[in-house]
């Protein structure tokens, strides 16, 4: 009895707690519908709209739930993979269960005909209500795998380049260097010169050295840092020395060439003046008549004017510096050298003057400029006459301001001919290559002394045309000269102290001396500047003029000049030289050898007659 009634209020208590749970769960059951209604849409939005193709399994491994992504990774639409085994669309995955397969993320290929993609696929189990499920997550990585092996032959080829490459921060943080540049910023000092620039901020570029090898390294400032590279320049250094190394070997060459070019014109016209020189001196000396000796010896004169022309030309040619340099007027200049430039070519050159401005100021040696007149008119004349033509045609075109490089203003000087071009542009400036004897390389040589340009090239008379560029400059106003008595007498004035006459050519000193006692001048003659200075020495207010050669042995002529005027500085000091490249006191006056004698003594003379003018 007792176990029977205890059945029975078991099994009512069972249904009453069931009617209980039914009654409680049926009057709730709106309610969580309710809270559960828009969960359930978001998570379905989600899946449909989520990047990664998302797919849901059944356990025959058919798809129930597929969203837009994946459907699009294979190809096809949602409606044509439902129900559809998960394989027959992916054959690399036929006949294997993705809950087995890519339970752990997995990298998979899928080959499309129109593209190849490379999927990374991952999946988890479901149970719902007692049935299970698979969900699949599929992301396609193929943009990010070709980046990633971009990325990598990037590297690659960055770590295998020559040039070192790196990437620092701007307080000198590395962040990366490939093997090239970790060679050189291993070493304390580049490092140091690395940090110093980063924290000038700019861009740079500066010279390394690491024991013995040199680079270049630049700096690139990028956002928030600096790109940076390594050159090693080694090799490029030393194929630079050596491509100097062979141009100055070319040079060389070039000058042995024009030197050998040159002493074989200079012994060729030379040969040709001392066979006249000896042949009718020869003649002089065995002639009985005094015409035909006077005859003779007007040939010899004639050749040794032609000599001394020829050693003008080539003191010209060599020298490197300007004689007397002052402000002048290239415009008064020309009007004052065309009657003698026409008296020294001749008739056999018609010369005309184009004056296109008012004045044409520029610093320079008038003699030299004159120089260089008549050699080009020489130059037009030679020209004519190798052509069988009896007159040339030369033009001077004189114009100003002509702007060159860097607003320069310039003095023009064209100088044109009419004769038929035969010589280079290139080589008419280099000595007996292109043009007979050295007038144009002497012009050549003039020009660059005055700082100045020319060109050669074709001219509209037909021939060639010298374009002579100067540098303008303002003509300062030039002192009124002091005023003495110049007349063409080459005599000694009266009561003339002695002259000393120092020079070690044997042949030179005797000349001088027998033409300043010729002209009525008391002489005293030495061989060197030791012997003048203890005459000197001993009577300082003896001698009236000092006339010396510059090229002396043991002291120069410029130091027996500078100590002359120390023991007397009232001393008149005339030098001689046959020498171009030299310096020389720019107060004292300078007599060239080969000079003539009316010349000589008239400088001396002038000298003289100065002092007593600035005593009297």
């Amino acid at each position: 009895m007792v176990l029977c009634a205890f059945m029975v209020g078991l099994v009512a208590g069972g249904v009453l707690a069931l009617l209980c749970r039914r009654w409680a769960s049926r009057s709730r059951e709106p309610e969580l519908a309710a809270s559960w209604e828009a969960p359930a849409d978001a998570y379905r939005e989600a899946f449909a709209s989520s990047r990664d193709g998302l797919y849901l399994l059944d356990e025959q491994q058919r798809y129930v739930e597929v969203n837009a992504a994946w459907a699009g990774m294979l190809g096809c639409a949602r409606e044509d993979l439902l129900g559809v085994p998960f394989g027959r669309r992916l054959p690399q995955a036929k006949g294997e269960r993705p809950a087995d397969r890519f339970r752990v993320t997995t990298r998979m290929p899928l080959a499309r005909p129109d593209a190849k993609r490379e999927l990374e696929m991952s999946c988890v189990p479901l149970q719902v209500q007692g049935h299970s499920f698979t969900l699949g997550r599929a992301r396609d990585v193929s943009a990010r795998q070709r980046a990633q092996r971009e990325s990598e032959r990037l590297r690659a080829a960055i770590d295998a380049a020559e040039d070192g490459i790196f990437l620092t921060t701007r307080r000198g943080r590395l962040l990366y260097a490939n093997a090239a540049a970790r060679d050189w910023l291993e070493d304390p000092a580049t490092s140091e010169l690395l940090r110093w620039h980063l924290r000038q901020g700019a861009a740079t570029s500066c010279e390394v050295r690491l024991e013995e090898r040199f680079g270049r390294m630049r700096l690139s400032p990028v956002s928030l840092a600096v790109v940076g590279s390594i050159r090693d320049v080694t090799e490029e250094r030393r194929m630079a020395r050596r491509r100097r190394a062979a141009e100055e070997r070319l040079q060389e060459a070039r000058r042995l060439e024009s030197l050998s070019l040159l002493a074989g014109g200079i012994a060729h016209d030379f040969n040709n003046l001392l066979t006249g020189v000896q042949g009718f001196a020869t003649l002089a000396a065995e002639a009985e008549e005094l015409s035909e000796v006077r005859r003779y010896l007007e040939r010899v004169l004639r050749s040794s004017e032609r000599a001394s022309a020829m050693t003008l030309q080539l003191r010209q040619f060599s020298q490197h510096r300007v004689g007397d340099v002052h402000p002048l007027d290239l415009r008064e200049t020309l009007q004052e050298s065309l009657p003698r430039l026409r008296d020294v070519v001749g008739p056999e050159v018609e010369v005309e003057l184009v004056l296109a401005c008012e004045a044409a100021p520029t610093q320079g040696d008038e003699r030299q400029l004159e120089q260089l007149l008549v050699n080009l008119a020489a130059h037009a004349r030679a020209t004519a006459q190798a052509q069988g033509r009896s007159r040339a045609r030369a033009r001077l075109e004189l114009a100003l301001d002509v702007v060159g490089l860097e607003g320069q203003r310039w003095v023009e000087l064209k100088i044109s001919d009419d004769c038929n071009r035969q010589e280079s542009d290139a080589r008419i400036f280099e000595p007996f290559a292109a043009s007979k004897g050295l007038a144009i390389p002497a012009v050549y040589g003039i020009v660059l002394r005055h700082q100045g340009t020319i060109d050669a090239g074709p001219s509209a008379l037909g021939g060639t045309c010298f374009t002579v560029r100067l540098p303008c400059a303002e003509v300062a106003p030039q002192p009124a000269p002091l005023a003495i008595d110049l007349s063409e007498s080459q005599h000694a004035p009266c009561e003339v102290p002695p002259i000393l006459v120092v020079d070690d050519d044997e042949t030179v000193r005797e000349l001088a001396t027998s033409l300043l006692r010729g002209a009525g001048y008391e002489v005293v003659a030495e061989g060197d500047a030791e012997s003048a200075l203890a005459l000197l020495s001993a009577q300082p207010q003896r001698f009236g003029l000092l006339l010396s050669d510059v090229i002396l042995p043991g002291r120069s002529g410029a130091d027996l000049a500078r100590e002359a005027r120390e023991l007397d500085p009232g001393l008149p000091i005339l030098l001689m030289t046959g020498y171009a490249d030299v310096e020389l006191p720019a107060e004292v006056p300078v007599v060239e050898k080969p000079f003539a004698p009316q010349d000589l003594l008239r400088r001396v003379r002038t000298l003289v007659l100065l002092r007593e003018a600035q005593m009297a």
